[in-house]
């Protein structure tokens, strides 16, 4: 089980160890945040390993609960007409009851495929969860806020975001320029029509957070800032700065949710954070994070520095944007390399003589 030396690791330096875990199936420029389904798994990441005997839960289409039938017939749809399900035949676009029907009778055996593929992997996930759980590790996944525009999500759910007839968005998801870029960041990702979420009493919301804590144990919502207020730009426009903040009931959204799958929730709230975000996140009670890495600027205010972090904070070594704990500390200046080894006391040390191929990203 190739999982298996790597808990040995993580376990071997004591307490609970966490393990970030994000599964979904991705595009080609193979960014996690960018997927046609944010239920189903990657069953690309099962090449190569043994086909066990596992006890898969479901076997075939007919078989499957309604998202997996959801996401085999987006798949089995894509592959037959091509990504943007925008651009599909318009009954298929709209999803046509007759069209779905056609579909399903057309491709039974590649829509059996997918649910055995994807019945496999969830099987495997489940195992690898019991092989960390019992060693003290936590599989720790992650919600991305927005789906993608070209995902099962959006054509299966077009009513819970603001698009038009023919299904192409109004207006997208971003941030406004900053200190990093004066144009800010163009995400692509159609906005949630907020009002149709409240009227259904956020439903959608519970069944994806709930679908995910089956095979993990706790949850990160990455943008947790966008559940305050998000950056809504106009879909026409060439980047960022056209578009305006817009407030979002995420207080009731989270307040929908069982206290057990709330108890499950850590919040992303890095970078710039105002007062009604932080008050969103201690008003629930959800952790937030802290990073190592960010902590030793020389700021004796620096939230990241270890004295100043509370109870109710994960604390990461880094993030997908830093270097390894390894390389860090390798590359800091001698002053900030001090700074950290006295405020780290002996993790420092420990980080400087690991091996190279032991440190791994948070």
């Amino acid at each position: 089980f190739p999982a298996r030396g790597f808990f040995l690791w993580v376990a071997g330096g004591g307490g609970v160890g966490v393990l970030s875990s994000r599964f979904p199936p991705r595009f080609p420029h193979g960014s996690p945040y960018a997927s046609i389904s944010l239920t189903a798994g990657a069953t690309a990441l099962l090449a190569g390993l043994p086909v066990a005997p596992d006890a898969l839960p479901w076997q075939a289409f007919a078989d499957a609960p309604a998202w997996l039938r959801e996401h085999a017939l987006f798949e089995v749809a894509r592959a037959h007409h091509g990504p943007q399900w925008c651009d599909w035949p318009p009954p298929l676009r709209d999803r046509d009851g007759d069209a779905l029907a056609a579909l399903a009778a057309a491709h039974g055996p590649a829509l059996d495929a997918c649910v055995a593929r994807q019945s496999l992997f969830f099987a495997r996930l489940a195992r690898l969860r019991r092989e960390a759980n019992a060693r003290d590790i936590l599989l720790f996944g992650d919600v991305a806020l927005y789906p993608a525009l070209d995902s099962v999500d959006v054509w299966s759910h077009r009513a819970l975001f603001e698009l038009d007839a023919r299904g192409r968005p109004r207006r997208v998801a971003g941030v406004p320029p900053d200190y990093f870029s004066a144009t800010g960041q163009y995400w692509g990702n159609p906005v949630y029509d907020w009002p149709a979420h409240v009227r259904e009493g956020f439903a959608w919301w519970r069944a994806r957070i709930t679908h995910q804590l089956q095979a993990l144990d706790v949850l990160r919502i990455d943008h947790f800032r966008g559940l305050q207020a998000a950056w809504c730009i106009p879909a026409v426009s060439d980047d960022a700065r056209d578009g305006l903040w817009c407030e979002v009931p995420g207080a009731a959204m989270l307040g929908s949710l069982p206290p057990a799958v709330r108890a499950a929730l850590v919040a992303e709230d890095l970078g710039v954070i105002t007062r009604a975000v932080d008050a969103l996140r201690t008003d629930f009670d959800l952790p937030g994070m802290r990073v190592l890495q960010f902590a030793f600027s020389g700021d004796a205010d620096n939230p990241h520095l270890p004295g100043r972090i509370d109870r109710r904070q994960i604390v990461y070594t880094g993030t997908h944007d830093n270097d390894t704990s390894l390389g860090w500390l390798r590359g800091l200046y001698a002053a900030t390399r001090a700074q950290g080894g006295q405020a780290l006391r002996t993790v420092a040390p420990m980080l400087d003589a690991a091996d190279d191929a032991a440190c791994v990203r948070a």
